[in-house]
């Protein structure tokens, strides 16, 4: 008997996992510091998606046994549950009212994460992860200076924090190393961005002399989308030009009504990129990060008009999306959206004189010259988020509010200059 209550008991505590989670379990293990860090090394970054993580996560399913079962040892049903597999992280999609909202600056910082080494020269890079990164630039604004500026600065400023002085040849030779693990498309349409998607793990597996890239031996840490909704009103332009077609009656045989019946909706294409961008972060085990515009001005709410729901948008304002709702759904509750914005200067009191406006004119010329942006979880559809992710915003400082500074010469999370790690830090839109 005492036998069989043990048997009972360890089979109770047996778990079941697939071969990925078994390997990643052993990798953590031997570097423990890869578990404690998210996939940014930027902290308020790394929290919100931990959170979104958490709330779309089922518990690990455990083996159990019936006690109503025949004895160990002896024939019997099988009750084991088996354990579902692991979703991939959610699609991050940077999203802004505006252009020149810092969206694209910010990838460049999170490129500069991924791509730097954990620590060169005895100086810790702040989560380096020494990764290979793909950029699909659908706007055709990739500016490889600039992402070299950035991450040089980021170097820079951890050498100042250590106090170490390192050669601008040796800095500008690592900068060029990384940058060489930087992939960028350029898809000219929709259809060629879901090609380019589709053959992404042929080129990243491809072998044999002279098509083996120089990232095989790195891990892809992520894929950059910049933007999804670059093809969004061309898409439109062909969906209205096929139903033009259809509703004139041309759909009798000709060529025109057969492209009209065939055409994709923009809700299908939207769902297909949802589902090709889930698949590589699934496969690759990487993060995807997309940006897009808003269709609507910051503020904009889809909430009733209850008390409840104004609090909730006053901390997490909604950006009607542009994109179709099959976007949303295709990404399965993995999609967090986060709205992007420069922190806007208050206008002058309606009472100011003229002489008080010039007084303040050099300190909100100041202000304007710090390159302040705000990041916030955007609140558009926020009725149908889960309790636990009311309360895992609620108890971050700035309810998951935080910013960042473009400057001249590189990206800065606020607080880094302060000798923090990228703390949040509470931000007014």
């Amino acid at each position: 008997m005492g036998a069989e209550a043990l048997g009972r008991r360890l089979l109770g505590e047996v778990e079941e996992a697939r071969l990925d989670e078994v390997l990643r379990s052993v990798s953590l293990s031997a570097q423990p510091e890869l578990g404690e860090e998210g996939p940014f090394g930027i902290r308020p970054l790394d929290r919100l998606l931990r959170l979104f993580e958490q709330q779309q996560q089922q518990p690990p399913a455990r083996q159990q046994h019936d006690p109503g079962s025949p004895p160990l040892g002896q024939p019997r049903a099988t009750t084991t549950t088996t354990a579902a597999a692991p979703k991939p992280p959610p699609i991050i999609e940077l999203t802004s009212a505006n252009p020149g909202a810092g969206k694209t600056q910010l990838l460049y910082l999170l490129i500069t994460h991924a791509i730097l080494p954990r620590t060169y020269d005895g100086i810790p890079l702040s989560s380096g992860h020494a990764g290979a990164v793909v950029i699909v630039d659908t706007d055709n604004r990739f500016c490889a200076a600039r992402l070299a500026a950035v991450a040089r600065s980021h170097v820079w400023r951890r050498a100042q924090k250590q106090k170490k002085k390192l050669d601008p040849a040796v800095v500008n030779a690592l900068i060029t190393a990384s940058l060489a693990h930087v992939h960028v498309l350029q898809p000219q349409s929709h259809a060629a961005l879901l090609a380019a998607l589709r053959a992404l793990p042929a080129y990243l597996f491809a072998k044999g002399e002279g098509l083996l890239h120089g990232s095989a031996c790195r891990p892809l840490r992520a894929v950059f989308v910049d933007s999804v909704s670059a093809f969004f009103w061309s898409l439109r332009a062909a969906e209205d030009d096929a139903r033009v077609l259809i509703s004139s009656g041309d759909m009798s045989g000709g060529e025109s009504g057969k492209s009209g019946r065939s055409s994709t909706t923009t809700s299908e294409a939207y769902a297909a990129l949802a589902r090709e961008l889930r698949g590589l972060s699934a496969r690759f085990g990487c993060v995807v990060v997309t940006t897009s515009v808003a269709s609507a001005s910051p503020f904009a709410s889809s909430a009733s008009s209850s008390s409840s729901s104004s609090e909730r948008h006053r901390h997490h304002p909604a950006l009607r999306p542009l994109l179709p709702a099959s976007w949303h759904a295709a990404a399965a509750g993995g999609l967090l959206r986060l709205g992007v914005e420069r922190v806007r200067v208050r206008g002058f009191a309606p009472a100011m004189s003229v002489a008080e406006a010039r007084a303040e004119r050099g300190q909100r010329q100041s202000v304007v010259e710090e390159g302040r942006f705000g990041v916030w979880v955007d609140g558009w559809g926020a009725e149908a988020w889960p309790r636990g992710l009311w309360e895992g915003l609620g108890a971050m400082e700035g309810r998951g509010r935080w910013g960042f500074y473009v400057r001249g010469d590189g990206v800065v999370v606020e607080g880094e200059e302060d000798g923090g790690e990228g703390e949040e830090g509470v931000v007014e839109i």
